[in-house]
């Protein structure tokens, strides 16, 4: 008896569990700090509190913390408590101080220390991982709920985005307008896109929303739209467990794994401004990367054709993935295939647009082109002729703006740079579409919160499960432990943040919302309707629905909808009753105009 508790008192107090713990013990003293005083980035935070009292505080957290090491001595229960303690640390400074939604460079530091402690605690607890491997069912178990969680979060935060009048003309109201019209005409039709009734078609080519209209039909709401987006992000969750069982992961990689694809950044945060097409990209391009590796050539071709449906610019993924069937898998004719294909597609429906359509937008790029006239064939020109120019432009839009270099870190930090642990240059090909985000200097192609991201995304992660299978067993469990460690924080920090945000605004302005929608609904729904971007969604179920600020003081609609927080509102209502339009509603900052002739 004696000899257990000595030793029980040796382990507890060794110097291998003292420093974490004196370490966790302190970090636990901030974190009830910052409860009591919240303002923590202020310099006279807790200055009133006296060094003595500090330091009895964090004695006697010590003593806590040391019990369950003396009970539990043979598990490292201080790597645990650290763990714990400074994630919830992190995650009060998060909310109580700052935004990492404003400036990822804000919470670098906070990401690289939690590194740290992932990293010390995976060395400490390795071989009890190791002794307690789980079942393949429960694998799956976990990653499913890593993929309900996630798309949780996700679709409450675009839910009440909507709900909170926070969902702009561009890019939702037009969706909502194109699938009511799907579902009414069986035609992509929307009126507010270009201030005319037109087919969404001649903007972006997306054969894939007929796919998804079953969805729409049984649920034919604007929520059902924003719901979209994170399910179907959720559901290749599927096929990248598939990837992963086919190169053979253990059981406690494939989990960490599908934790950094269900909760990165990039696939999380890039619908937060609402909806687009791009979000459908992931699905089929994941399930194209697995029929590669299982050789089933017929239906990666059909996932490739999938890809090519969701937009005109998605055949260049189509290429690059050609470009490295040919280089990499060595595969010369399904490779050949599929760039050609890709690229006779990509001209053909750019060819379309330009002549029948709103045109490609190549403006996109128009850093790289000399000649506007030259289209994308100018980017490309002066990327083969100029090399140097365009790698100028990788990580700079200005002297002073570190934009490109916070996106980058964004990207790539919560993967602990994998991607780029590349021993067949060949592979290279496969970040080509990194690129496509950093070349430009259209500010929201590297931006985190947009849509441009799925795509890449998609590729990131491929191309991490290669490179992770070819490293050692133990060296990928410390590689994952980083990755694990950037992606907590950083999803916390730019995830989050937006879901807690509009669900308190939601809950405190409740009655405020409720009384724009109870006056909107005076409108009818076969009427027309000219009405602020944040409200065009609200009303998009009807044929014809514009955007005010586009649509001008244009006599030509039944009701006219109007904020009376605009300052151009009073102006706009003297020239509409000018027209002999009648206010018939003015109540929670809405102002409703009738036609004389509605």
């Amino acid at each position: 008896m004696m000899k257990d508790i000595k030793e029980r008192f040796k382990t507890t107090f060794s110097f291998d569990r003292i420093i974490p713990r004196l370490i966790a013990s302190w970090l636990f003293f901030a974190f009830i700090l910052v409860a009591k005083y919240n303002d923590f980035i202020e310099l006279a935070f807790a200055q009133d509190m006296k060094l003595y009292v500090a330091a009895i505080i964090c004695v006697s957290l010590f003593i806590i913390f040391s019990l369950p090491a003396f009970f539990l001595y043979k598990i490292h229960t201080d790597s645990w408590v650290l763990l714990i303690v400074s994630f919830f640390l992190i995650l009060s400074w998060l909310a109580f101080g700052v935004d990492g939604t404003e400036d990822t460079l804000k919470v670098l530091p906070m990401v690289i220390i939690f590194i740290f402690v992932a990293v010390y605690f995976y060395f400490k607890n390795k071989e009890f991982f190791l002794s307690h491997t789980p079942k393949r069912r429960t694998v799956i178990i976990v990653c499913s709920l890593f993929a309900l969680i996630s798309f949780l979060f996700s679709a409450t935060t675009l839910v009440f985005r909507y709900e909170t009048y926070s969902s702009p003309n561009y890019d939702f109201g037009i969706f909502a307008n194109i699938f009511y019209n799907l579902k009414t005409k069986g035609l992509p039709l929307a009126s507010s896109e270009r201030d005319m009734i037109m087919s969404h078609f001649n903007v972006h080519i997306s054969p894939i929303f007929y796919l998804i209209l079953p969805i729409y039909l049984i649920f034919p709401y604007a929520i059902t739209i924003q719901i979209i987006q994170p399910l179907f992000i959720s559901l290749s969750m599927i096929p990248l467990l598939l990837i992963l069982k086919h190169y053979n992961f253990s059981h406690w990689h494939t989990i960490l794994i599908a934790a950094l694809f269900a909760f990165f950044p990039a696939l999380t945060t890039s619908g937060y401004y609402d909806f687009h097409e791009n979000c459908l990209l992931v699905l089929p391009l994941m399930f194209m990367f697995f029929f590669l590796e299982k050789k089933k050539y017929p239906l990666m071709y059909v996932a490739s054709l999938l890809v090519l449906s969701v937009k005109e610019d998605a055949a260049i993924y189509i290429f690059i993935f050609g470009i490295y069937l040919i280089l990499s898998k060595k595969s010369y004719v399904h490779g050949a295939i599929l760039s050609i294909l890709s690229v006779g597609y990509f001209f053909a429906a750019i060819s379309i647009l330009n002549s029948s359509g709103a045109g490609a937008m190549t403006y996109r790029y128009g850093n790289l082109i000399l000649n506007s006239s030259d289209g994308i064939l100018g980017a490309i020109k002066t990327i083969f002729l100029n090399p140097g120019y365009a790698l100028s432009t990788i990580f700079t839009t200005s002297a002073s703006s570190w934009d490109k270099v916070v996106y980058f870190i964004e990207m790539f930090l919560p993967l602990a740079f994998i991607p780029f642990m590349i021993k067949k240059p060949a592979r290279l090909v496969l970040l080509v579409p990194v690129l496509l985000n950093l070349l430009t200097n259209y500010i929201y192609q590297y931006n985190i919160f947009f849509q441009y991201n799925y795509g890449i995304s998609a590729f990131l992660f491929y191309l991490l499960i290669i490179n992770l299978s070819e490293i050692k067993e133990e060296t990928r469990g410390t590689i994952l432990s980083i990755a694990s460690g950037a992606t907590a924080i950083l999803y916390i920090c730019l995830a989050l943040g937006f879901s807690i945000y509009y669900v308190r605004t939601y809950i405190n302005y409740h009655d405020y919302y409720e009384g724009i929608s109870e006056v909107l609904e005076i409108i009818p729904d076969d009427a027309s309707v000219s009405a602020p971007s944040y409200y065009v969604a609200h009303l998009a179920n009807r044929d014809e629905i514009y955007e005010v600020s586009y649509h001008g003081n244009v006599p030509d609609v039944d009701y006219v909808v109007l904020s009376s927080r605009d300052t151009l509102t009073e102006s706009r209502i003297n020239i509409y009753e000018g027209y002999g339009y009648t206010i018939i509603a003015d109540a929670s900052g809405v102002v409703i105009l009738q036609s004389p002739s509605a």
